[in-house]
């Protein structure tokens, strides 16, 4: 399956990558009197929280719509976006695969942002809207 968020590919709107954190480790050292050196015991492995963002340069994600109307087009947006805040309101845990392939059943949507406001242009008879965007995951 290609790259996607609970089944569904959310960002395929707008360029975008996924970014993710080293996996956090707990460990605790282990020293005994009379002995020489020391040990080291792996506690625990936290999950490794990741950040869906854009392609260009560093410039943030957007989502892209069109629509014959600037109404339209808006509630195209909104439509877009639906799907990605009932999944950060829910906080459940869902299936992914990122844009390199890896994927698991262990992912959190954590937050979804919007930066600024939205950007709407023409193109011919047809209204355009852009929304950039930063989006925290974290996989358990």
């Amino acid at each position: 399956m290609a790259e996607n968020v609970n089944g569904q590919d959310l960002f395929g709107s707008g360029g975008h990558q996924w970014k993710w954190s080293e996996q956090e480790r707990f460990a605790k050292r282990l020293v005994t009197a009379g002995c020489q050196g020391e040990g080291l015991m792996l506690v625990a492995l936290a999950g490794m929280s990741g950040v869906i963002e854009g392609r260009n340069d560093g410039e943030p994600a957007v989502l892209k719509a069109s629509a014959a109307s600037k109404a339209a087009a808006d509630a195209a947006m909104n439509a877009l976006e639906a799907p990605i805040r009932a999944l950060r309101s829910t906080a459940a845990v869902v299936a992914y695969e990122d844009d390199t392939g890896a994927g698991g059943n262990n992912l959190i949507l954590e937050d979804y942002v919007r930066v600024g406001g939205r950007r709407y242009g023409r193109q011919g008879a047809n209204w355009r809207v852009w929304q950039h965007y930063r989006c925290i995951v974290r996989l358990i």
